[in-house]
């Protein structure tokens, strides 16, 4: 799954979070998978943790101010794909990764 970026200028206390919805996935992964989000930054990218994930919300607390991404982390052979991705890292506003914003 390819993920989506965004800038967090980091002018509030919200925690960034990740949301996938309607995911399926190849085997069937019961367990699910990781997400990682990382910053992007000169040299090597930053980690920022990584999160098991079975369809769902996952939360990164309050991050500093950057270009954040993420990424899947499958077993080889896996592969997963989901209806709807989308990052919250500013109050209520958020961002859909297919670039619409999603109905709340």
């Amino acid at each position: 799954m390819t993920s989506c970026r965004w800038s967090d200028k980091n002018t509030d206390r919200t925690s960034t979070s990740v949301s996938l919805w309607s995911c399926s996935g190849s085997p069937h992964m019961s367990d699910g998978f990781r997400l990682e989000v990382w910053k992007d930054v000169f040299g090597p990218d930053e980690g920022k943790g990584s999160k098991q994930n079975t369809c769902n919300i996952n939360y990164w607390g309050d991050l500093a101010s950057g270009s954040y991404y993420f990424e899947t982390q499958l077993p080889s052979g896996f592969s997963v794909s989901a209806n709807g991705v989308r990052v919250d890292y500013l109050g209520l506003s958020g961002r859909s990764c297919d670039g619409r914003e999603p109905a709340r």
